[in-house]
């Protein structure tokens, strides 16, 4: 008589997943990461195929992978590692202010003091620019004029334009600028410049 004795194998592999990977994000485009392996281990497989669904370029913020283990009879185990694309990287942005102080010929008029160029961002193709002016003066001059500067946006450069026209004794209508821009990860870049423009009516009487 003869017997016949079979030995399955439906026992799925171990597999434990890597610890979290974390990286800075490279581009808005998308950031490669090395993801280190899996420890996996099986009671029959020496050598235990491992894949995961890993994307080539990782967005930003959190990714799940999984990883997957099959042994040589087909068995399988999942284990996750959560993967975080970060961005700490503030906007860039050029502040210009052509001279410290620019004469006027009128004093009504208004006169360009400085330009906003060059801002850029790793992972935000559009960042948010605001742009405030402050004066020594009261705002509107002697002239009653207003506004006493205005901000005009031409594609990617802010021109900022200001009036030369002073309220109080001073001559010099001193003006302070700064361009804050900000990414859509709420980073931050400011510049500031200061510009004197003189009143060519001299000073009030």
């Amino acid at each position: 008589a003869t017997q016949t004795v079979t030995v399955t194998d439906t026992t799925p592999p171990s597999i434990t997943a890597p610890t979290a990977a974390s990286a800075e994000q490279a581009s808005a485009d998308g950031t490669a990461v090395e993801l280190a392996g899996p420890t996996v281990s099986d009671v029959c497989d020496a050598d235990v195929e491992v894949g995961n669904d890993a994307p080539g370029v990782f967005p930003l913020g959190d990714t799940v992978v999984a990883w997957t283990a099959t042994d040589d009879s087909g068995n399988a185990a999942t284990a996750e590692q959560t993967v975080t694309v970060v961005d700490t990287t503030p906007p860039e942005l050029t502040l210009t202010v052509p001279a410290p102080t620019i004469p006027a010929t009128s004093a009504k008029a208004l006169v360009l003091a400085a330009r906003v160029t060059d801002v850029r961002d790793i992972c935000d193709a559009d960042p948010d620019v605001v742009i405030t002016v402050t004066s020594n003066e009261p705002i509107k001059g002697r002239g009653g004029k207003s506004p006493d500067w205005m901000v005009v946006r031409n594609g990617s450069v802010w021109e900022i334009w200001v009036r030369a026209e002073s309220s109080g004794p001073s001559t010099d209508r001193i003006y302070t600028i700064t361009a804050t821009a900000t990414d859509s990860s709420g980073r931050s870049t400011r510049a500031t410049g200061v510009v004197t423009v003189p009143d060519p009516r001299g000073k009030k009487k």
